[in-house]
């Protein structure tokens, strides 16, 4: 019965982003779907099979069920609407939920008797129910398991890892009653390979987002404050973190910068319903926050003890973007990077070809005329790994990997 309802379903995706537009791409492959985006340029680009964010794969194929649109008209006669749209926090840590309010109030205009919605976006639990339903209902005039569903399945989706794909990566799922968990799991278990997990309840789904993201940031904030310490009374950390890996239960996380949405998100998300006081998630963050004044104390120190007290250091800094082998700059801890070794009054470029366009200056090619005290491999990606580091060093020039807080 579900699946002869599913198969006569029309699907909108709202949101093209990291999350949607793969999503996109495999519902169209079963089933008619719309992937709607405000962005009309974006939406130009999705039509010729191109994504303009995806610096490891800008390329695609059109699925054969699919369109793209900005226009509101196409959604009338969906009857499963996916809202994949960002969310991220004001400057306090509190919920940022605009895009998510906006694309909900834009579904209570369109909805219908028996329809569902399936939220992805990360939230905090209770948002789904007690921010989001609440508008679905006062605008639509619909009443909540009666009229209308509303299901939720966290994103998993990891920007440009061609590993761990939507198709092969486990579906947590949730429904508003039921049969609508029922129908939401069977949903995704049609497009998802590797299976889906269904829960009981759509606040355990999206606690489950939270936590798994979040032990992330604690664990690496754990490894970055262990790793300044060390490296501050000169115990090279690299050195310890093998040693420590030898033992069999010993969790391999590395030090960094943790940027982008999902890690600090999620900590702050799950600390917005705490109680206010100091906790392991506000700490991790605070951690976290500070490792480029961190680095930047760090190498000034280095460098003077590797040259002297010379005043005039250039320093040249690779990649800018939150992660590798992605274009997006949003989030990245890399700006404040720059802005801590400016303000130590080093002489800092920045060269990063994948990222997108922003207000960072950045050479748009290294030339060898300049020759750099300090380079700082900032973000891993893979297009630095050719390059000639003798050819742009100076005599004796340092070589710093954030991710194993190693002077090479």
């Amino acid at each position: 019965m579900i699946e002869k309802e599913l198969d006569n379903s029309k699907i909108a995706v709202m949101g093209l982003g990291n999350i949607g537009l793969p999503l996109a791409i495999e519902l169209g492959k079963k089933y008619t779907t719309v992937g709607f985006d405000l962005e009309s340029q974006r939406i130009l680009s999705l039509k010729q099979g191109i994504d303009s964010r995806n610096a490891h794969s800008p390329t695609f194929t059109i699925s054969e069920k699919l369109i793209f649109s900005t226009e509101i008209s196409s959604l009338h006669d969906c009857n499963i609407y996916i809202v994949a749209v960002p969310t991220s926090t004001y400057n306090d840590g509190k919920p940022n939920l605009q895009a998510l309010l906006a694309v909900t109030q834009t579904i209570s205009s369109l909805l219908k008797k028996n329809d569902l919605v399936i939220y992805e976006s990360t939230v905090f639990p209770g948002c789904t129910e007690n921010i989001c339903v609440p508008i679905l209902e006062l605008y639509s005039g619909l009443k909540f398991n009666n009229d209308f569903f509303v299901g939720y399945s966290p994103e998993r989706i990891n920007t440009a890892d061609s590993l761990h794909t939507l198709s092969n990566t486990i579906k947590i799922t949730a429904g508003s009653t039921p049969v609508t968990a029922q129908k939401v799991d069977q949903l995704y278990k049609s497009i998802v390979l590797a299976g889906t997990f269904p829960v009981k309840s759509i606040k355990v789904a999206e606690a489950a987002k939270l936590v798994e993201n979040a032990q992330r940031d604690i664990n690496i904030a754990f490894m970055n404050d262990v790793a300044n310490i060390l490296s501050t009374n000169e115990v090279p950390f690299d050195e310890v973190w093998d040693a420590s890996s030898t033992k069999w239960n010993f969790l391999k996380f590395t030090p960094g910068l943790v940027g982008g949405d999902c890690l600090p998100l999620a900590s702050q998300y799950l600390d917005y319903l705490s109680d206010g006081t100091t906790n392991t998630l506000s700490t991790a963050r605070h951690i976290n926050e500070n490792v480029p004044y961190a680095i930047a104390k760090l190498v000034e120190t280095k460098l003077k003890q590797n040259f002297g007290e010379l005043t005039d250091f250039n320093v040249l800094i690779l990649g800018v973007a939150y992660k590798p082998n992605t274009s997006s700059i949003k989030g990245s801890l890399v700006p404040t990077l720059i802005e801590a070794l400016q303000t130590s009054r080093l002489n800092t470029d920045v060269y990063d070809p994948v990222a997108e366009p922003s207000e960072i200056l950045m050479l748009s090619k290294i030339s060898d005329e300049k020759k750099y005290h300090l380079i700082i491999r900032a973000t891993n990606h893979q297009v630095f790994e050719d390059l000639d580091y003798s050819s742009i060093g100076h005599d004796n020039f340092l070589n710093f990997d954030i991710h194993q807080f190693r002077f090479k």
